[in-house]
């Protein structure tokens, strides 16, 4: 066995240099001189590190943090007495990991002053730089002379090893490839570290600290540009942001694309000139290059060491235009089993070509584009046989979540199918204990919320026009559930085009009933109304009878909310019946729920309470969880209005929790604003202010002027009870234009009942008895009898205590019948014994 000693072991020759003395093993000690420091060839070269970058920037906190691992200027920090520190930073070609690595090597090279010696690997290029070949420079750069060292491998690692004992030394091992190539030219002795960059991991490598560095953040790629541009970037500040964006952080981009700035056609030109050569998508890696330099060419060096498969998996997600990919996804587009796949995935991760993001991969933008051109070889059937089968997975995917967000409807579970069915079942073997159903499928839109957005565009533009409104449609729970408004307005769009290009009326009528709904969500009644009764025209011209019966039953709600009664019920009343016809359980609970709303706001508390009982057992028996909160919320609007805030609250509370527990923030919220009033009927006046103004930050954020109305009038209340008139009339001011706007009088009529109020208690009988006179007329008008009992009640008050008791005791006569014709007997009863005072009062 061969051993080296140490420096007490030399003996000079005859030029007056250093030797190391050999023992071979066997007793005799022969003078073998490897080194030679007086030979020209093999003067020691100890500290190599190349200069560090002037423009250097953006990269504070990595070099802080890594510079505190090596422990500068009191011993190392890594922890451990015995073993050398070894860093490892790995990340995509160009990310800046030798730069990165060269100067926390120059900030640290104080605590290794014998030497800092550093060798490029080249693990991105084919003919990778061997460990033997590696050993024999870094002994060169000892001043040894290689080709008298041990011939066996090991014996050559063992003399390197050997001659950094009791040596301070720095090794920076450039872009290493495997973890083989780099383990035996790392330092054994604690005196010594090292630094390595790979774009791998190196996950065979052990006792390192794993540094992955990521792509600069926006504020850093505008200092970058900024040092190598100049002011430019400051004048124009949007167009820097965009070329960051653009250059999607990487630093080789960022200093290519400033360069280019530097050279003297372009040194006066802004960076908006900039902006318009990196724009298009086809020409951005061409743009990417300075001759010595190229964003391309750092990225195929990565490609050429991959795998066929996995070179094949790289070129088909250059097909797609989506942000964010799954495993299922890739492959159904693969058409390969999900371990074949995922081992592609795993070796394309491990070569920093994708990125995993969470359970799911991201191609990094400009990688994204070296993906497109690798596309541009995979064959035209291939091609197309792939995409769909990606879009079909797509398809059935999001049928099957729909299905769980509303587990009792027939139309979305049918669409949902077998095939679909059985894929969720890898979510579901996800669930903890305390998920739902709905909320696994609520997670999962949530996840791929930007790449469903982005298929139904690429649907479109590949000409697959059934699979896009199909698709278009399935989204709508999620976005009805998410608020999501402007991305369903968004896909819908794309819907329509995609359905007048097929020529197909029913998927026309059906995408055109999705947008009404959006319609009605937002509070458009008359444009809802208008495309549902387009949409009822279409299906009965093609015969469709159960899908005119659902298109009635989304009109009449529209109506209801509007205001419109009569006409709702003459649709829920044609509806009804063909959906019991039909055995869509689901439908008809909605429709009954309708008309329990309806005879509520008509203060029919009997027929509304059977309908809403029964929608509720319907949802229940359809385990309907979410629809079951929406039943409990109606049932809970109903109880405030027959003055019973405690049963009300009950229900707004069960009712919410479901809703919260589904993720549907939106009903949520709305459901709160019910909560609020009746907290403010039961006198709670601070819970009451609380829910209002979360309330009223979240329809701000999603511009829901009408729900805002609603809410500055519970907030109005609230002043109302407090006795801070002003407050409550400025509340009660800004809130009826509101409600006139959109048509809603009944509406309209309740805010005048509370401003009628506040007139009171701030002494204005005059304008009082004006506000409430309206008031009665507008619940005249639209048949609310029980509403204008109400108005008349506190109409009442204010003669009385201005002292007409004649006109007093009229309303509040007329007031009592209605309630007793509406089996109100709580306010019936008080009424009475009100009148009873009024009478006595006057008798006196």
């Amino acid at each position: 066995m061969t051993g080296v000693s140490g420096h007490g072991n030399r003996t000079g020759d005859a030029a007056g240099g250093q030797g190391v003395q050999i023992n071979h093993g066997s007793g005799n000690t022969q003078n073998t001189t490897i080194y030679n420091t007086a030979s020209p060839s093999l003067v020691p070269a100890m500290h190599q590190l190349p200069r560090a970058l002037a423009d250097f920037t953006g990269r504070t906190a990595p070099l802080n943090e890594l510079e505190q691992f090596f422990g500068r200027g009191h011993g190392h920090g890594h922890g451990i007495e015995d073993a050398p520190p070894i860093l490892l930073v790995y990340g995509m070609g160009g990310v800046g990991k030798t730069t990165l690595a060269v100067h926390l090597a120059h900030r640290i090279k104080s605590a290794f002053p014998d030497a800092q010696l550093m060798v490029a690997l080249g693990g991105s290029d084919i003919a990778t730089t061997t460990s033997n070949a590696a050993l024999d420079h870094l002994m060169r750069s000892l001043g040894l002379d290689p080709s008298r060292a041990p011939q066996d491998f090991d014996g050559k690692v063992a003399l390197y090893r050997s001659l950094l004992v009791d040596r301070r030394a720095l090794i920076v091992l450039d872009d290493a490839s495997r973890a083989e190539q780099v383990e035996p030219l790392l330092p054994a002795s604690a005196a010594c570290a090292a630094i390595i960059t790979s774009r791998s991991a190196l996950p065979g490598l052990d006792g390192v600290e794993r540094y992955p560095l990521p792509v600069l953040l926006e504020d850093e790629g505008i200092g970058l540009l900024a040092r190598l541009v100049g002011d430019r970037v400051h004048r124009d500040l949007d167009a820097s942001r965009r070329v960051v964006d653009l250059c999607a952080g990487l630093p080789l981009a960022l200093r290519i694309a400033g360069a280019s700035m530097t050279t003297p056609a372009r040194v006066q030109l802004p960076i908006s000139s900039l902006l318009q050569q990196l724009k298009g998508e086809d020409r951005r890696l061409d743009r990417l290059t300075d001759g010595r330099r190229a964003v391309r060419a750092t990225f195929a060096a990565s490609h050429r060491a991959l795998s066929p498969e996995a070179s094949r998996v790289f070129g088909l997600l250059g097909l797609l235009r989506i942000p964010v990919l799954c495993l299922g996804m890739i492959a159904e587009l693969s058409g390969g089993g999900r371990d074949e796949v995922e081992s592609s995935l795993a070796e394309l991760v491990d070569a920093q070509l994708l990125q995993v993001v969470g359970d799911r991969y991201k191609l990094h933008d400009l990688v994204r584009l070296l993906a497109v051109e690798c596309s541009e070889g995979v064959e035209t059937d291939e091609r197309s046989v792939s995409l769909r089968r990606a879009f079909d997975w797509y398809l059935g995917q999001t049928r099957t979540m729909g299905a769980r967000l509303y587990p009792g409807r027939a139309d979305l579970c049918e669409e949902a199918g077998g095939w679909a069915q059985a894929r969720f079942a890898d979510l579901e073997g996800e669930a903890t204990g305390w998920e739902s159903p709905v909320r696994l499928a609520t997670r999962w839109f949530e996840a791929e919320q930007q790449s469903l957005v982005a298929v139904v565009k690429q649907c479109y533009a590949s000409g697959l026009d059934e699979t896009c409104w199909r698709l278009t449609e399935s989204l709508v729970p999620f976005f009805e559930l998410q608020s999501l408004w402007s991305e369903w307005r968004e896909t819908h769009s794309i819907a329509f085009m995609a359905v007048a290009r097929s020529g197909d009326s029913r998927a026309e009528a059906r995408s055109l009933r999705n947008l009404a709904l959006l319609e009605h969500v937002q509070g458009h009644w008359d444009k809802a109304i208008s495309a549902f009764e387009r949409c009822i025209l279409i299906f009965r011209g093609s015969n469709d009878v159960h899908e005119t019966a659902v298109t009635l039953a989304r009109l009449g709600k529209t109506h209801r909310d509007r205001g419109g009664w009569d006409s709702a019920l003459n649709s829920y009343d044609v509806a009804l019946p063909i959906l019991r016809e039909y055995g869509d359980r689901w439908w008809e609970a909605s429709v009954l729920s309708g008309m329990g709303d309806i005879a509520m706001d008509r203060s029919r508390w009997k027929e509304g309470a059977r309908c809403a009982n029964l929608a509720l057992s319907i949802f229940r028996e359809l385990g309907d969880r979410r629809s079951e909160g929406f039943a409990l919320v109606s049932l809970g609007i109903m109880n405030r209005y027959r003055g019973l805030p405690g049963e009300a609250i009950s229900c707004f509370e069960s009712g919410i929790s479901i809703l919260r527990d589904a993720g549907d923030k939106w009903w949520e919220m709305t459901a709160n604003v019910s909560l609020g009033m009746a907290y403010c009927q039961q006198g709670r006046l601070d819970h009451a202010h609380r829910v209002f103004d979360d309330c009223l930050g979240f329809f701000e954020a999603l511009h829901a002027s009408w729900w805002q109305a609603l809410t500055i009038l519970g907030i109005g209340d609230v002043h109302l009870g407090r006795g801070q008139w002003d407050d409550a009339m400025s509340c009660f001011d800004e809130s009826l234009p509101i409600f006139e706007r959109f048509g809603d009088q009944w509406w309209v009529a309740v805010t005048m009942v509370s401003a009628g109020r506040c007139h009171m208690g701030a002494e204005r009988p005059q304008e009082a008895i004006d506000v409430l006179a309206g008031s009665v007329d507008i619940f005249d008008r639209i048949d609310a009898e029980w509403w204008r009992a109400v108005s008349l009640c506190e109409l009442s008050k204010v003669h009385a205590a201005q002292g007409s008791t004649r006109l007093a005791v009229s309303h509040l006569r007329e007031a009592v019948g209605i309630f007793r014709d509406y089996e109100d007997h709580l306010r019936e009863e008080a009424g009475e014994q009100s009148l009873a005072s009024l009478l006595r009062a006057a008798d006196d």
